[in-house]
């Protein structure tokens, strides 16, 4: 139909963590413009992140409106991943906070940021928000 816009995410493409961490800088150069007609960063290469374990990260640098960089994480999952966190801690609240955590950490660990967490959205995915911490030269 015309007008519409059909989203193709990129294919699953697992890598292993050093390849991710030398791809994160570019996910993070520029601010995102939420305005921005499609393509969303989820169709873009350069935001998606794949893990070999299943966890998929797709991460922006954008403006929350104060003028300062925030950036967004949104997390999916294969069936693999959600499964293995159900397996070791159950349903529930409590699985649920530790597997967004988990989440958490390995966004950490991929991109070195020590920012402060500015939010948790829970969607259809979650989404954290980090406010980055200051360069000092």
């Amino acid at each position: 139909m015309s007008g519409e816009h059909l989203t193709l995410t990129p294919a699953w493409d697992p890598r292993p963590l050093d390849q991710l961490r030398a791809r994160y800088p570019a996910a993070v150069a520029r601010l995102y413009d939420v305005r921005q007609p499609p393509p969303s960063p989820a169709e873009l290469g350069r935001h998606v992140f794949d893990f070999e374990d299943g966890l998929r990260l797709v991460i922006t640098c954008g403006d929350d409106g104060s003028g300062d960089p925030l950036i967004c994480i949104s997390a999916s999952f294969s069936a693999g991943f959600g499964d293995a966190i159900l397996a070791r801690l159950g349903p529930g609240f409590e699985a649920m906070n530790t597997a967004l955590s988990a989440i958490f950490a390995r966004f950490r660990t991929l991109s070195g940021e020590t920012g402060p967490l500015v939010s948790v959205s829970l969607g259809d995915h979650p989404l954290f928000f980090v406010r980055p911490a200051p360069v000092h030269n």
